[in-house]
């Protein structure tokens, strides 16, 4: 009797540890998925809202860019050196550094009242014409993509627009183009998050379909530096997806 009794006293401490422990188990399971799903919806949050707001302010680019073409229609500028002054005045009065009004044939006039032919003696100013596709209308990219780009200057974001019935002392005029700091797109994410314990442990990135950073993890604007997503993960031995998986993700906009 005295051994079913332990025996029953077994099983029942047996039984009882397995179920805690199957318990134990499926909770921490449970408990690492809802963890994993509220950083990713944390982590999809954030991306949309800097999607949106990214969005928002090439939008903004644009249509400036947009308003000063406008501007220089219904002020009747005649001249290009009437055309240099407004330009000039403008990058005074607006988020653009430089201002370029680029003509049918390629030249570019500036804000600075300098004008450059591409592929000139100077070679100072590349072919902006050729940056629009056939059926493209505005344009925006990083100037260190821009092929011929001086390496001593720092990098910025670039915009333009077509224009259409456009001239100048009688020259067709094909483009506007403007220039803006780098920090005009670093300052519309939040590129630190995550916070805890003193230190922040996620990062925000933005990067173009050819894998390069836009505005890099550490929110430093590096001289002529280039980072690429791809290059990383080919050196990478721990990575979960192949440069081709990622390339067809940045396709999808997964």
């Amino acid at each position: 009797m005295e051994k079913k009794r332990i025996y029953f006293y077994f099983l029942l401490t047996a039984s009882t540890l397995a179920v805690i422990c199957f318990a134990t188990f499926f909770y921490i399971r449970q408990l690492n998925r809802t963890i994993s799903d509220n950083i990713t919806n944390s982590v999809s949050e954030i991306a949309e809202h800097d999607r949106q707001a990214i969005q928002s302010y090439i939008e903004h680019c644009w249509a400036d860019l947009s308003d000063i073409a406008e501007r220089f229609r219904r002020d009747g500028c005649q001249t290009i050196r009437e055309v240099q002054e407004r330009m000039n005045l403008e990058t005074a009065t607006s988020e653009f550094t430089h201002i370029y009004l680029i003509a049918e044939d390629g030249t570019v006039y500036t804000d600075q009242y300098d004008t450059g032919v591409p592929g000139g003696a100077t070679d100072r100013y590349p072919d902006f014409l050729s940056f629009f596709r056939e059926d493209q209308e505005r344009i925006v990219m990083r100037t260190d993509d821009i092929p011929g780009n001086d390496p001593s200057r720092r990098a910025a974001m670039l915009y333009g627009i077509r224009l259409s019935d456009c001239t100048v002392e009688g020259k067709a005029m094909s483009a506007f183009i403007g220039i803006t700091d780098l920090s005009s797109i670093q300052d519309k994410m939040v590129i630190d998050s995550f916070y805890k314990n003193g230190e922040y442990r996620g990062h925000s990135a933005l990067i173009d379909t050819s894998g390069n950073y836009i505005v890099n993890i550490n929110k430093k604007v590096y001289l002529n530096e280039r980072n690429n997503l791809y290059e990383q993960l080919r050196e990478s031995e721990h990575s979960e997806l192949t440069n081709e998986e990622l390339c067809q993700k940045l396709k999808n906009q997964e």
